[in-house]
């Protein structure tokens, strides 16, 4: 049986053949926590694995063999690292907002995994600036000069310093309103917290929660 030659495309049906489909869609990339491997519900944390998330599991493994956490804390732990880091892009950072909508419906933890993430420097912790207009919204009630001692102290809690961890934001906010009745206490008969007699301030703060470290200024 004899074949027709095929015959040379013109260069109008090649710039045809080249245009891109009308109907065709760029798809979205997945955000951090959701991914088709998920769809199912009985996946294995085991079955996903990146850079990024090998580096998150041997943190964990160490934390955990550090903390002695049980089988279940482990596994719980390698489920909620797959979930972050499944379609983690290299160079990104998992904004620590996410972790919640992701975890919290699964009734995975939210606390441990930002540990990890931060550890491994993977986190955005994209609540920084919520804690910071929190703080200043209570210092707008102090006195000027005890407002700056307050406010060079939570600074000192939120990003730490050479002789200290920075601590959580949850953890700040909890120091700082323990002490803010006393500091708001203070405002209305001192000017800076270095008029405060230690005999006042020992005084002071034994009617206090003690959660935590109090604000001071100077030596």
């Amino acid at each position: 049986m004899n074949r027709r030659p095929r015959l040379p495309r013109s260069d109008e049906d090649h710039a045809h053949a080249c245009l891109p489909d009308p109907c065709w869609e760029q798809p979205e990339l997945p955000a951090p926590g959701q991914s088709r491997l998920f769809h199912s519900r009985h996946w294995t944390a085991a079955s996903v694995s990146n850079p990024a998330l090998e580096q998150a599991r041997a943190i964990a493994s160490r934390l955990g063999e550090a903390r002695g956490w049980n089988p279940g804390i482990q596994e719980d732990t390698r489920r909620t690292l797959a979930v972050m880091l499944a379609s983690h892009i290299p160079g990104e950072k998992i904004p620590r907002s996410s972790l919640e909508p992701a975890l919290r419906p699964r009734d995975l933890g939210v606390s441990r995994t930002a540990e990890i993430l931060s550890a491994a420097r993977l986190l955005d912790d994209d609540r920084v600036l919520s804690l910071d207009t929190w703080t200043e919204g209570k210092l707008a009630t102090l006195a000027p000069g005890i407002a700056a001692c307050a406010r060079s102290w939570a600074g000192a809690q939120q990003h730490g310093t050479s002789r200290s961890l920075p601590r959580s934001p949850d953890t700040v906010r909890i120091y700082f309103r323990g002490e803010h009745p006393l500091l708001e206490q203070w405002s209305g008969r001192y000017d800076h917290l270095r008029e405060v007699t230690a005999v006042a301030a020992i005084a002071a703060l034994r009617g206090t929660s003690g959660a935590g470290p109090s604000p001071r200024c100077g030596p």
